[in-house]
């Protein structure tokens, strides 16, 4: 089986995201589990330097994540853990993170996860935030055994119920 890691930034592959987004979701056992973004987001994200990355098996994306520090202070989630503003360029958001129905319970989701981790090593940032539903078991085990921590639990995306994770990187 070949596997790749690869940066994704173009309109073809940004459509390649949505309806990978679009397979997760249609077979998440309850929707509220993924907040989708749509392609305006993704557009957003390329512009402000986030970091988008596809898991590529056999030439399909069947992974994605993103790394991303919003510059608006108001959506950085280090304001929900009551970080100082003056130490928000240390934090990225693990802002999206989703793996095929297909390929799910094969260890990948901890694989995204750490290549996750080692990007945001690189980029010399010094904690990894996301949110994640308290009842999605798979992603929950996926990163808690990554090293995340629970930091918090409120209602977030409207009427979303959400865990603030984050990591210490080293």
């Amino acid at each position: 089986m070949s596997m790749e890691i690869i940066e994704l930034e173009s309109d073809k592959q940004i459509d390649e995201i949505i309806l990978l987004q679009k397979r997760v979701y249609s077979n998440l056992p309850k929707s509220e589990w993924l907040e989708p973004v749509d392609k305006d987001f993704l557009l957003k994200c390329i512009k402000e330097d986030a970091y988008i990355f596809g898991l590529m098996i056999e030439n399909r994306l069947v992974g994605v994540f993103i790394l991303y520090s919003p510059k608006n202070f108001l959506e950085h989630l280090a304001n929900e853990l009551n970080i100082k503003q003056d130490r928000f360029f240390q934090y990225v958001h693990l802002e999206l993170y989703m793996l095929d129905p297909k390929y799910q319970g094969k260890g990948l989701g901890s694989f995204l996860i750490n290549k996750c981790i080692e990007l945001a090593l690189e980029k010399r940032w010094k904690y990894l935030v996301c949110t994640v539903h308290p009842n999605n078991k798979a992603s929950l085990e996926s990163l808690r055994k990554s090293g995340f921590e629970l930091r918090k639990t409120k209602t977030m995306y409207g009427d979303k119920l959400r865990h603030i994770m984050s990591k210490e990187l080293s």
